[in-house]
């Protein structure tokens, strides 16, 4: 799985010219174009191209099915024809598959695309995008040209907008420029519904350049804070010196929404106890998960008869809001653009990344965690539909967290082929990929990326950590562990409200034993073989893990006075000893 790079139009391009067969280009265009997954390439037939006539001319589109419902997806004109001259040219029938091989091999002919475009370009992160990204660009491009959200998430194979988010980690002061510059020119030219047309005043515009700078060093700092408090200060700090005041503001249990975190610029505002710090309009926001910019009755600026304006964005990470940032602005509030609210509301997604990041290191280092487990029957859970469909059971192995909410899930199958669970999975549309790691005669090992319809999803984005998920003929189970100091009742609530089937059946404190530095080497040092420990201690003091290396395995081997296989097997042991200690056991 790549790390997402954010792909505009001309990455996009590159990728396209780099294609070296009508296939691999029709594979790029049709994830880019149409937002088609690999699994819907690889069912797509000539004759699934409907056409309808409008005002605007003949509009084509295909309707695709799986076990998520049925959807239409729109092709271009340009790409329509595409497809016509390629079924043209292979011979293929109305009825035959168009690109006919596997979706896993589509996944491969867009990587390959992807590495000869990185190369070619001379651009290392377009090695990067994957079918995955192909189709993010293709929904965050109707987003751009102004088609309304409700469309985009019906139209492609996205149910969730959050992961078409640009992707974590400050931008550099040149792509938020750009980004900018693009939404001034759409508002110019009034392609995008909603935003002013009218160019702001010198003033106005030197604050969201500022603004925008602003922002990109706050990132620095927040990549380098430790606690939950220090990034709600610097971000107050950073938008201070923009603003009348800035304050973040949380929820306390059931006292409401508290202030957590204040600056003010200390000349001329006074905050007043009207409407907030914070009121109804900050709950609104807080539980509706919409930004909006409200009349400045209170917190108000001193001077009586000056128009202010307060913005008020969600501080989010997925689905769990931390909060709400809250700005002063001396403005008519309806003289505010919308391209200065997009930049704060993009810096309230940071905020909530960064919490979400520390909150994720402090239950790393926690000595006492707060377990809660859930069973669940709901269908919505893909693993549970998954099960209940193959009477098979399904058990979490391993997850790691991946790029733009995603999940890196490692399950163990038992009762069921792995060609009919792929064959299923990869129709669902919370499921991005699916892979066989091995197979036995008990079982397999899969690999699914998780996007949506997943509790462990939602247990993960609410800041736990996964210990045990089990599916079994339409009943799953699931435990996961928390800071000791989690808000219980959201926790609960976002699992029960994407999976109304769901029940929380237990939640204890759950103490963690401290191991250290001497008895976690000593625990490992009983687990090797001396012939394991030689071979490793070789490898490393002769530079084998340096880049580049300083020896090659074959020397090694024949320094040691053992076969290049044997060295091999000893050294791949060790590692796997190491690896199995520190990630399962935990590290000193």
């Amino acid at each position: 799985m790549g790390t997402s790079v954010g792909l505009d139009d001309d990455a996009y391009g590159r990728l396209v010219r780099a294609a070296r067969t009508d296939r691999q280009e029709l594979v790029v265009r049709l994830a880019g174009e149409a937002g088609l997954r690999p699994s819907e390439i690889a069912r797509l037939c000539p004759g699934d191209v409907e056409s309808r006539d409008g005002d605007g001319g003949t509009r084509f589109f295909v309707r695709m099915d799986g076990d998520d419902g049925s959807r239409f997806a729109y092709l271009p004109p340009d790409l329509e024809a595409a497809v016509s001259a390629y079924a043209a040219s292979t011979g293929c029938g109305d009825a035959e598959p168009l690109v006919d091989v596997s979706p896993r091999r589509i996944q491969m002919i867009a990587r390959e695309v992807a590495d000869r475009a990185a190369t070619e370009a001379d651009a290392p992160a377009l090695g990067a995008v994957s079918t995955r990204e192909l189709r993010r660009y293709h929904a965050r491009a109707l987003l751009d040209r102004g088609v309304a959200p409700r469309i985009v998430t019906e139209a492609t194979a996205w149910n969730r907008l959050e992961a078409l988010a640009e992707p974590p980690g400050p931008p550099d002061l040149e792509t938020m420029l750009s980004s900018i510059d693009r939404a001034t020119s759409r508002a110019a030219d009034g392609s995008a519904a909603g935003d002013p047309v009218p160019s702001p005043p010198a003033t106005e515009h030197d604050r969201i350049v500022d603004l925008v700078d602003n922002v990109v060093h706050l990132g620095e700092a927040l990549s380098g804070a430790s606690t939950r408090e220090s990034i709600e200060r610097a971000a107050c700090d950073a938008l201070v010196p923009l603003y009348e005041y800035a304050w973040i503001a949380s929820e306390t249990g059931s006292s409401g929404l508290r202030v957590r975190e204040r600056s003010t610029a200390g000349d001329a505002v006074a905050v007043e106890q009207g409407d907030a710090p914070p009121g109804h309009t900050c709950r609104e926001v807080y539980e509706s998960g919409e930004a909006t910019v409200a009349p400045g009755e209170g917190p108000t600026l001193v001077e009586a008869g000056k128009e202010a304006a307060r913005a008020i964005v969600p501080i989010v990470q997925a689905t769990t809001t931390y909060g709400v940032l809250e700005v002063g602005i001396r403005s008519d509030p309806e003289a505010v653009p919308a391209r200065e609210r997009r930049v704060l509301e993009d810096l309230g997604r940071r905020l909530g990344q960064s919490i979400a990041a520390v909150e994720r290191r402090r239950l790393l280092h926690a000595d006492t965690v707060l377990s809660i487990s859930f069973k669940f029957t709901d269908q919505r859970s893909n693993f549970v539909r998954l099960s209940a469909a193959f009477e098979c059971s399904l058990t979490l192995t391993g997850v790691v967290p991946g790029e733009n909410g995603s999940l890196l899930t490692f399950v163990w199958l038992e009762g069921a082929s792995p060609d009919d669970v792929f064959q299923r999975a990869t129709d669902m549309a919370g499921v991005d990929s699916a892979r066989l790691i091995r197979s036995a005669e008990d079982g397999a090992l899969l690999e699914f990326v998780v996007t949506a319809d997943s509790p462990a999803l939602t247990a993960v984005e609410c800041g736990g950590s996964l210990t045990e998920l089990t599916a079994s003929s339409g009943r799953g189970t699931l435990t996961a562990e928390f800071v000791p100091d989690v808000d219980v009742r959201e926790v609960v609530e976002s699992v029960c409200e994407g999976f109304p089937d769901s029940e929380m059946t237990t939640k204890r404190e759950v103490e963690r034993s401290v191991q250290t530095e001497t008895e976690f080497k000593q625990a490992l040092d009983d687990t090797l073989t001396e012939k394991q420990r030689s071979s490793l201690r070789a490898a490393f003091l002769s530079g084998y893990f340096d880049w580049p290396r300083g020896s090659t395995a074959e020397e090694l081997a024949d320094s040691l006075g053992v076969s290049s296989p044997t060295f091999h097997n000893h050294l791949r042991r060790a590692q796997r000893k190491i690896l199995a200690t520190y990630l399962e056991d935990g590290g000193p």
